[in-house]
């Protein structure tokens, strides 16, 4: 389902994904299904499948943390790229890590990131995803928490 939404994501120098893993996109999306099952929280599809490239093309990264602060990434946005990639990292970062330091902080200035990326970068999703981030960085949370690791 997803992968037909991955060109139109990530097009026009949006691509923060090299080369979509299939085998991660098919696990990311069972669990996302599973998540939705087991909350009752239906996101719209466009964003679930957006959490799903999110968490594919994040699934392998050593290094997924800005390279400056959250608070020097924000204030270095100078286009939609740069937005769209501190949106990331602040929504990544707040729905896999909940207890990483101050997580209201980090989904302010995501949403706040999310708010700048503009036309011609899919205007809609990234509204929602502004709009949304409270309950996506939740689903994320939760999605993240049924996973169970081997021992």
């Amino acid at each position: 389902m997803c992968k037909k939404y991955a060109v139109n994501f990530f097009q026009n120098g949006l691509n923060t994904i090299t080369m979509l893993r299939d085998a991660y996109v098919h696990a990311f999306s069972d669990l996302v299904k599973e998540t939705r099952e087991h909350t009752g929280v239906e996101l719209p599809e466009h964003v679930e499948c957006y959490v799903v490239l999110l968490l594919a093309d994040h699934v392998d990264k050593i290094e997924f943390l800005p390279k400056k602060t959250f608070a020097e990434s924000y204030l270095s946005i100078q286009n939609a790229r740069d937005a769209k990639t501190v949106g990331d990292a602040c929504l990544f970062t707040a729905g896999v890590f909940p207890g990483y330091r101050n997580t209201r902080y980090i989904t302010d200035l995501g949403i706040s990131a999310y708010t700048q990326v503009r036309k011609p970068h899919n205007e809609e999703l990234f509204e929602s995803l502004a709009l949304g981030f409270d309950v996506v960085r939740n689903f994320i949370t939760c999605a993240i928490k049924q996973v169970s690791y081997p021992r």
